[in-house]
């Protein structure tokens, strides 16, 4: 490249960083003060990004000025694509004025939204000069649509130019410098208190602790495994630096009472550490408790009149029994019968049942809803299923009668197909 050439790329960035130069004049004093106690979205960089994105940008937009004037500025177009790229400059410059100078993020929002289509004019009217130099705008066009978006959000957030309060300044600039009473205050459910589903957590929380009026709550069980997880929602307008109401529900469950932690935590789409926080709550988990009923054998009830055993459905006799609520109701269920615990008092009445089976298992369930069949798959690797009709058949029909208890269930198979067989 010659030396004229030079001479042109140089002053393209020169000016382009001119404008730069011109806004940081009305950046620089705004920034630790009126800046810094704005409420701004979780997306938005740390200041100390924006100096060195800006100043490569600059030397971009120069770049693809410097690639159409060396084209000649009486080349056809060029004169009229250079006066858009200068009148973009300027809309560049105007939007720190209007923004950090004047404080009016409204006003700059109208500017900014004129400054991206005067960016899209200017492309459009580099391409047809150099395809490279509009090219080399793109990055700056995507920068400024993220620069309106957090624009938009400092106007929505900080309405008819309120200001958070003295005490919450801190959090406006970095939600670590805030103590955490200072952003969410929990009503229900206390520390440690006994807790079953469905969860209701009430509270409230700094507007700066939601994003589009929601955020994270998440459950976890003894193991830390997490067992239920949903949104909190604010219970009115949330672009405040105000303390909004909140509200939560969370359905879980759990086989038995055992410790857990509630985790409500900031919405962060950012995903930085720096913009994260969360306060954890230590409650102990109670199950919903459900009854169910066991079927099992009662011989006087299914003796013919030479009182000899029918080895029929007439024996069933129902047991009642509470299980904790859960998913998986009828494995539950069946998994309980298999047990074969009868109360001295069921023993008394001469219920009798020859569960549970050395290593019989029941491996899996699934049900059908449109043809009612509940398939129960069971392990049997000592094959003590079978012995007998009778046998077979009173441990085939108390199985089957415990399944069929629950709403749908029309009929019971079993696999593999040759257990509780003669």
């Amino acid at each position: 490249m010659n030396f004229k050439n030079w001479v042109k790329l140089i002053v393209a960035i020169a000016v382009s960083e001119l404008a730069g130069a011109v806004g940081l004049f009305f950046t620089v004093s705004s920034i630790p003060g009126w800046y810094a106690d704005l409420l701004k979205s979780s997306l938005t960089p740390p200041n100390w990004l924006f100096g060195p994105v800006w100043t490569l940008l600059y030397i971009i937009m120069g770049s693809a000025a410097f690639l159409v004037w060396k084209r000649g500025i009486n080349y056809r177009g060029a004169r009229l694509a250079l006066a858009v790229f200068t009148g973009q400059l300027i809309l560049n410059a105007g939007w720190s004025f209007i923004f950090f100078g004047l404080h009016k993020p409204f006003w700059s929002l109208i500017e900014i939204s004129g400054l991206w289509l005067a960016i899209v004019a200017t492309g459009v009217l580099f391409y047809r000069i150099s395809r490279p130099a509009a090219y080399l705008l793109i990055p700056y066009l995507l920068w400024v649509a993220f620069a309106a978006y957090l624009n938009y959000l400092v106007w929505y957030l900080n309405p008819s130019g309120t200001q958070p309060t003295p005490e919450f300044a801190s959090c406006a600039q970095n939600i670590q410098n805030c103590p955490m009473d200072n952003l969410i205050r929990v009503a229900n459910p206390a520390r440690y208190a006994s807790v079953s589903s469905p969860l209701t957590a009430t509270g409230e929380a700094r507007g700066i602790w939601f994003f589009e009026g929601v955020f994270p709550v998440k459950l976890y069980n003894a193991k830390n495994v997490l067992i239920a997880q949903g949104q909190a929602r604010a219970q009115g307008g949330w672009t405040t630096s105000d303390f909004v109401p909140f509200t939560a529900n969370l359905v879980f469950f759990i086989p038995y009472e055992q410790a857990g932690t509630l985790v409500l935590a900031n919405d962060n789409p950012s995903g930085l550490e720096e913009n994260s926080k969360s306060i954890s709550l230590p409650l102990t988990l109670m199950p919903v408790m459900r009854e169910v009923e066991l079927y099992y054998y009662k011989p006087s009830l299914d003796m013919n009149s030479s009182g000899d055993i029918m080895c029929t459905r007439a024996g069933l006799v129902p047991v009642g029994r509470r299980i904790p609520v859960t998913q998986t109701p009828i494995k539950d269920t069946v998994n309980l019968l298999l047990q074969g615990n009868l109360t001295q008092q069921e023993k008394s009445e001469s219920i009798t049942t020859e569960f549970p089976l050395n290593g019989v298992t029941l491996q899996a369930a699934s049900f059908n809803k449109q043809t009612g069949a509940l398939t129960l798959a069971f392990n049997d690797p000592n094959n003590v299923t079978s012995g007998g009709s009778c046998r077979a058949g009173i441990l085939w029909f108390q199985i089957e009668a415990t399944a069929k208890q629950f709403p749908g269930v029309k009929q019971v198979q079993f696999t593999p197909a040759y257990l509780f067989q003669p």
